[in-house]
């Protein structure tokens, strides 16, 4: 034993030291790799940032561009001056245009491509850009005759880069392009200066390889791009991210194209960081490791030296023990140690094996626990391992799926064909798409999960969410956009041809004509008077600030307000209408304005849905201290599935020749009479028209007189 003691010291001390500095060196590599991989993420995360809120700013460019042209192609005056060549007159209305918006840059031309008159601001950079003469041979002049709206970047000097937009301007009568109108935006170092205050980024716009226009300073300013890059981002579209070394320090840059007006690649753009202060973080929490590793060996090595000398035979014993541990019998006690060195490290295992077996049966129980959990889930969850191969499914995904041996061992794109199972695994993903089953189409979103737990194997969690009502919602929102702007459309032009013939030959026109023109300008403002009431209260309804005020009113007067504010709809379908009144004259409590307004909507969807020449009847029944008031008409009614939505906010009733709506009249009324206390209900079948009723209550003292005043 003697002779073996000095050996085991110096070789326990040699090898507690190797496994030291190895196990240091190790942790200070993974961590110098982990630091050096968190600064490049967060230099690329922060240019993504910068390169998209770069190309929103070209995008806002953009969209104000299309904007102001679009009201010039719409502007009367100027279309009609374009073939006339009247140059006073285009001229003060391109200079209008640039006091108005941020637009640097407006001409119009004809349909041969002469420039008409061209508006400019006055110096661009260190230098007036010349005016154009022609743009005949431009290839979004071109396109712009072809009815098309083509928008682009260009280099116009050598210094100079802008944004351009061409836009038809068509005649209103033939509907014949006559001319071509062309705005512009630069993009000059006191716009990129802008951007990069708000940001703290460098960006730069190179025309062809040259840096055109750019935030650095200093001979950084005058680099080309590099040659590579350059290709891989004009000649293959491809966006880059890369290191580059300039005069003023290193720095990561994030490259993109820029397109002109007929679709080809004319430059790119940069967007850049210095590394200077990550790099000195990067530093700071490096640096600190090598004391803390030069600490470890030597603690490692004293305790080896310490330990050597009265463990061997403790050791190994407890090396038996360990190796049961090892092969898994967590159910043999660890040794009782006599040495006091080691007596605690033996209990420490004896208490570490019973908390490792006390853990395993409790991971156990919190296996079985969250299987059953997943089990519960109402949403359908399926599990698969990093091969995309299924291994498991709770409840809702066998229902929906099949049966669970019908699921396991089929990859996830054969189940769910519109996920596309690419990128960084370990990061939550999300896809949507249609999932047929059963005869039916749903709109899902699948987000999957990579799970992690320690010596366990990885595995993918997919669970699918049913968004049909969302995507319902959302297609019902762009619906409702595009028929507000339908329906605002058409009484605008009427007002607008109205106000445009009285501009026009107010002079020539007779009494009778002057007259007719402005009750028409009137009913089209009336019209576009009740659907903004109707926005505003569907709106506040909605809200829960909608408040009425309930006063004594004749019913019979409100009846014939509504009546009156329709006769022009019903008239123009030939169309009448009855009033079914009692012959005593009824006095409810109703706020005047919003009682009418249902009545309105109630009458106006009569008309809308009866045929030509019908009548639509209005009558009102008193049972008690309730009024029910009614109208009915003649139209297709409504079918017993569709009418469980009709007082819905933007519910329209489907019919083989769909009336035009935006679906809130009955939305309205439905808020209005329950706002009065009131009822509202329904009772159609297909085919055989349909009434609408709802009730109010009798003023108190139905023999006092009631106010015939409007309440509001």
């Amino acid at each position: 034993m003697k002779a073996v003691r000095p050996s085991l010291v110096a070789h326990s001390v040699l090898l507690t030291i190797a496994l030291v500095t190895i196990t240091a060196l190790a942790v200070g590599l993974v961590v110098f790799e982990e630091v050096g991989s968190q600064v490049q993420q967060r230099i690329d995360r922060r240019l993504a940032d910068g390169a998209t809120l770069f190309q929103a700013s070209l995008e806002d460019s953009r969209n104000e561009l299309e904007t102001v042209g679009a009201l010039l192609a719409g502007d009367q005056q100027l279309v009609e001056a374009i073939p006339g060549h009247r140059l006073d007159d285009l001229r003060e209305r391109l200079n209008l245009t640039l006091g108005l918006r941020a637009i640097d840059d407006v001409l119009v031309a004809d349909s041969q491509g002469t420039v008409l008159a061209d508006a400019r601001v006055t110096q661009v950079g260190n230098h007036t850009p010349p005016l154009a003469s022609g743009v005949a041979g431009n290839i979004g002049f071109g396109r712009a005759l072809a009815g098309q709206v083509v928008y682009g970047i260009s280099r116009q000097e050598p210094d100079v880069l802008w944004q351009e937009v061409y836009l038809p301007v068509r005649d209103r009568s033939s509907g014949s392009i006559v001319g071509v109108i062309r705005l512009a935006s630069f993009l000059d170092r006191r716009r990129l200066g802008q951007f990069r205050e708000r940001t703290g980024l460098d960006v730069s716009l190179f025309s062809g390889s040259r840096r055109v226009v750019t935030t650095l300073v200093g001979p950084a300013s005058a680099l080309p791009a590099d040659p590579d890059t350059f290709q891989r981002v004009v000649g293959q579209g491809q966006p880059v991210t890369a290191w580059r070394d300039l005069p003023t320090g290193r720095v990561r840059a994030y490259y993109a194209p820029l397109t002109g007006p007929d679709g080809t690649r004319v430059g790119m753009v940069s967007i850049a960081i210095p590394v200077q202060s990550v790099s000195a973080a990067w530093q700071r929490a490096v640096l600190p490791l090598a004391p803390v590793v030069l600490s470890i060996i030597l603690a490692g090595a004293a305790l080896g030296y310490v330990l050597a000398r009265r463990v061997r035979e403790p050791v190994l014993t407890l090396v038996g023990a360990a190796r049961r541990l090892q092969d898994g019998d967590l159910s043999t006690p660890i040794p009782v140690i006599e040495e006091v060195e080691l007596r605690v490290l033996a209990e420490e295992l004896e208490m570490a094996r019973c908390s490792v077996h006390e853990r395993i049966e409790t991971i156990a129980r919190e296996e079985t626990r969250q299987r059953a959990l997943i089990d519960a889930l109402s949403e359908p969850v399926l599990i698969a391992t990093t091969d995309h191969i299924v291994v498991g499914a709770n409840s809702a995904a066998i229902q929906l799926f099949g049966t669970r041996g019908s699921l396991s061992g089929q990859r996830i794109e054969s189940i769910l064909p519109f996920v596309q199972l690419a990128g960084d695994p370990r990061e939550p993903q999300c896809w949507q798409g249609v999932l047929a089953r059963n005869g039916r189409a749903n709109d899902v979103q699948v987000c999957r999960t990579r799970l992690a737990a320690g010596s366990l194997p990885e595995c993918d969690v997919f669970v699918i969410h049913d968004v049909s009502q969302f995507a319902a919602l959302n297609r019902m929102r762009e619906q409702l956009l595009y028929d507000v702007a339908h329906e605002l459309r058409s009484p605008l032009a009427v007002l607008t041809g109205a106000l445009e013939l009285l501009a026009t030959g107010y002079a020539e026109m007779s009494t009778r004509e002057i007259d007719r023109l402005i009750a028409s300008a009137t009913r089209t403002a009336a019209r576009l008077h009740r659907l903004m009431e109707d926005l505003l209260s569907a709106g506040s309804i909605q809200s829960g600030r909608f408040v009425v005020q309930p006063r004594p009113v004749a019913l019979a007067s409100v009846v014939d307000e509504a009546v009156h504010s329709v006769e022009d709809i019903v008239q123009q379908r030939r169309q009448t209408m009855t009033q079914l009144l009692p012959a005593a004259e009824l006095v409810v409590m109703a706020d005047r304005r919003y009682i009418g307004q249902v009545l309105t909507n109630l009458l106006t969807n009569a008309s809308k849905y009866s045929p030509d020449g019908e009548t639509i009847v209005i009558s009102a029944t008193c049972d008690g201290c309730v009024v029910t008031i009614a109208v009915d008409d003649h139209g297709p009614g409504i079918p017993a599935e569709q009418q469980a939505g009709l007082f819905e906010r933007y519910y329209r009733v489907r019919a083989p020749h769909e009336k035009r709506g935006i679906g809130l009249g009955l939305a309205i009324a439905r808020g209005i009479v329950e706002a009065h206390g009131g009822s509202i209900g329904v009772d159609s079948k297909a085919g055989a028209g349909t009434r609408v009723w709802f009730t109010l209550r009798l003023a108190p003292g139905q023999g006092e007189e009631a106010d015939e005043n409007p309440s509001g």
